[in-house]
């Protein structure tokens, strides 16, 4: 996989062991590769494409929002 996007195995480790996340470039070639989308990828929708349940705190206001 590390040929496919461009990057070396030790990112992906990195990446893996939560010290470090893909930047945009990446995480779009990963979905590209995996004919998923980026929100897929990133926990925002399921499998079938519907939008789920996130935690909002934007702004100070926890509260859960369904897209």
């Amino acid at each position: 996989m590390a040929l496919i996007i461009g990057c070396n195995q030790s990112m992906i480790t990195r990446w893996e062991k939560g010290e470090c996340e893909p930047t945009e470039n990446i995480i779009r070639k990963v979905a590209l590769y995996f004919n998923v989308s980026a929100d897929y990828l990133l926990g925002i929708e399921d499998e079938s494409g519907r939008k789920i349940y996130i935690n909002n705190s934007f702004n100070g206001v926890n509260q859960n929002i369904k897209f």
